[in-house]
């Protein structure tokens, strides 16, 4: 386990390079080999988006030696996107060992309710290391494979099998039976994959070495010439890495249509050095750590969310049409060829089938369950809520949902898709407990409960004073936000611009 030395740093809007000196020397004072993190709001104007740190503004002095503090101690920032309201990007989070830090999130500050404009930085320091093992796999060695011999025992030996309904049963005999041909036939070998990637090649390996050379030299040395060195070596190589993995991964696109192997198996590879973000999962005080307990944990939170049926509607009486006329005495039917083909032909192919029931088998009985790391939990009822991932799905939503306008009396309701709105204009507090009950009424007619944590209010107003309501949707109160983003539209409280264009220029 490595030790990391954390630092909160913390510069005033106008303050003077004092601050950017104390923390270089401190810096200084930290061993070649130390981990060093470092985070807080730094107020400096410095394009990120390149391999290299550059002041945004000509002559900034500021801007300046912080980049060269940067680069002097290998520090890599880490934060993708602006972490203020505004867009900017004035808090930051850099560390020289940058593997070590994963899940770098930025999220906004009205979702905790904090008062701020800086968005809230959430990341994660993975400690733990092991050196990976190279991979031993057992294959068929297709080079050395006797293939007459595999066809003539395939033409010459008959397939025998028991008689099942199973069609699994039939698949894993054939399977079996087809295998024991192949391995007669063709030799295995075992193969050692290595762990490099692929975009590792002779050229890096060979920089890298005079990198680990220049540093040994430099720990003995200690002198200028070797740490500007040592520096060049360590940015050549961060480079020359990026560089060779933006051209392996235009040689994965390139290549899709002739060669989809190579695609394929970038995608695995990523696939299985891919980690958990969460290692542990909670969910009601119950802490999980095995992928089977994980699965059963969200399959129990997924199912939380359902609303049980109201003991008062009859579900099978609504949505089942009745049975169809049967006749008891089979024997006194008498149907010819010719009846039953004026009556085929008579059929409209462009009518439904006819009320048979379908649609109610469609929707009962349906069971979900959740898979984590190949591990299935058990099976659980849906109960509620449209079929997901069915093409019948949001139709069946848009249906249920669409009868909210004829119960917003005095209120409009904007509809697109599963994104729902509803104003109005405000004068009184009876106008806010009027949009209130129109909430209420809705939900407890159609037994359905909304996701408070994703409804929020926004008072569109000029007003000094204006009415503020306590909205709530069952016993979760909304947040109130002075701006909210509307089908990729920011509107602010004042029908201002500003945040807006701020965030997608």
């Amino acid at each position: 386990m490595k030790s990391i030395l954390l630092y909160t740093f913390y510069r005033p809007p106008n303050s003077s390079l004092d601050s950017i000196q104390q923390l270089n020397s401190s810096l200084d004072d930290n061993p070649e080999s130390a981990c060093v993190l470092l985070t807080g709001d730094f107020n400096l104007a410095i394009d990120w988006s390149l391999d290299h740190p550059s002041p945004t503004s000509a002559g900034g002095h500021l801007e300046d030696k912080f980049c060269e503090l940067v680069g002097d101690y290998y520090l890599e920032q880490l934060i993708s996107g602006s972490t203020h309201r505004d867009g900017n990007k004035l808090d930051l989070l850099l560390c020289n060992y940058p593997e070590l830090i994963r899940n770098v999130i930025t999220t906004s500050p009205e979702q905790y309710g904090y008062p701020t404009d800086h968005y809230i930085l959430e990341f994660a320091i993975q400690q733990n290391f092991s050196r990976s093992q190279p991979i031993k796999r057992t294959i068929f060695d297709y080079e050395r494979g006797n293939f007459e011999q595999l066809r003539n025992a395939l033409n010459n030996t008959t397939f025998e099998d028991m008689p099942s309904e199973n069609i699994d049963h039939h698949w894993n005999c054939w399977k079996e039976w087809f295998l024991t041909h192949v391995k007669n036939s063709i030799p295995m070998k075992v193969v050692t994959d290595t762990n490099s990637p692929p975009w590792i090649d002779g050229e890096v390996r060979h920089l890298l070495r005079k990198k680990y050379a220049a540093l040994k030299r430099f720990r003995q040395s200690r002198t200028n010439a070797g740490k500007q060195k040592l520096r060049t070596l360590s940015q050549s190589v961060k480079y020359l890495v990026r560089q060779k993995h933006r051209d392996h991964l235009e040689k994965v696109k390139d290549s899709f249509a002739e060669n989809p192997k190579l695609f394929w198996r970038y995608h695995k590879s990523v696939r299985r050095h891919r980690v958990s973000n969460r290692p542990e999962i909670v969910f009601n005080g119950e802490t999980s750590k095995t992928a089977a307990h994980k699965a059963e944990l969200f399959n129990t939170y997924f199912s939380s969310v359902f609303t049980s049926p109201r003991s008062s509607t009859n579900l099978e009486a609504v949505t089942r049409s009745p049975p169809l006329r049967t006749e008891l005495q089979l024997s006194d039917i008498v149907i010819s060829v010719d009846e039953v083909t004026d009556c085929l032909k008579s059929l409209d192919t462009s009518k439904a089938s006819g009320p048979d029931g379908w649609f109610a088998d469609y929707l009962n009985n349906r069971r979900q369950r959740v898979v984590v790391d190949c591990v299935a939990s058990r099976w659980a009822p849906v109960i509620s809520g449209v079929p997901q991932g069915s093409i019948l799905g949001p139709v069946l939503f848009v249906i249920f949902i669409n009868d909210i306008p004829e119960v917003t009396d005095g209120t409009s309701p904007a509809l697109f898709a599963d994104d729902t709105k509803v104003y109005k204009d405000v004068r009184s507090v009876t106008d806010c407990e009027k949009l209130q009950q129109t909430l209420d009424i809705w939900t407890q007619d159609n037994n359905i409960i909304f996701n408070a944590s994703k409804c929020k209010v926004l008072s569109v107003t000029r007003k000094k004073d204006p009415i503020t309501y306590p909205y709530h949707l069952g016993r979760n109160y909304l947040w109130r936000v002075e701006n909210e983003k509307d089908l990729g539209v920011t509107l602010s409280y004042k029908l201002h611009w500003e945040t807006h264009v701020n965030e997608i220029v």
